[in-house]
């Protein structure tokens, strides 16, 4: 459960301070003895050939074109995934994210037309980032593994992959959540 859900009196916890989770102790070292590039912002939201069927990605990159420009993010809509996401300052992207029927496990990231990726081929297009934000619907979930003592998930994975921070939501997110 992720911490700033937690009750403190009649309140989640994250309302009333800030707060944050690591996998482990010694994730935390590594990543405070490791450097991170300064430069290099990046967006990715598909939406290339998406303006003949659902819209839904078109409004969210035009939502946040004014604080793409505002903080020199560059964008790009291509339908394919960007080969220079990886080693960022920060890296965000929207896409849609599907899970199993069952209710767990993210199974695939989207577009709004054909694209259709598994979570570890995101991850690796941005490991090496020092902050990854994802608009993915259910791309900040953590799903025990099935056979060990362990969790599951796009986040574990760009974790392993060598991202710093990772900032997601568990849940479905509406197309107006981003730009806010």
């Amino acid at each position: 459960m992720p911490p700033n859900l937690i009750m403190a009196g009649d309140n989640f916890a994250g309302r009333l301070v800030p707060m944050a989770a690591a996998p482990s102790l010694s994730w935390v070292w590594g990543m405070s003895s490791r450097s991170f590039p300064v430069t290099k912002k990046v967006a990715w939201i598909s939406t290339e050939h998406a303006e003949d069927r659902n819209p839904a990605l078109i409004t969210v990159a035009e939502r946040l074109n004014e604080t793409f420009e505002t903080h020199e993010i560059r964008l790009n809509t291509s339908a394919e995934i960007p080969d220079d996401l990886a080693e960022s300052e920060i890296a965000i992207i929207a896409a849609h994210g599907s899970i199993l029927p069952e209710g767990r496990y993210v199974q695939r990231i989207s577009d709004d037309s054909e694209l259709a990726l598994y979570p570890s081929v995101l991850a690796h297009a941005v490991r090496q980032s020092a902050i990854v934000v994802l608009f993915i619907c259910s791309g900040g979930r953590l799903d025990s593994h099935p056979v060990a003592e362990t969790t599951v998930g796009l986040v574990r994975q760009l974790l392993d992959q060598g991202c710093a921070t990772v900032i997601a939501s568990p849940w479905p997110l509406d197309t107006r959540v981003p730009s806010h």
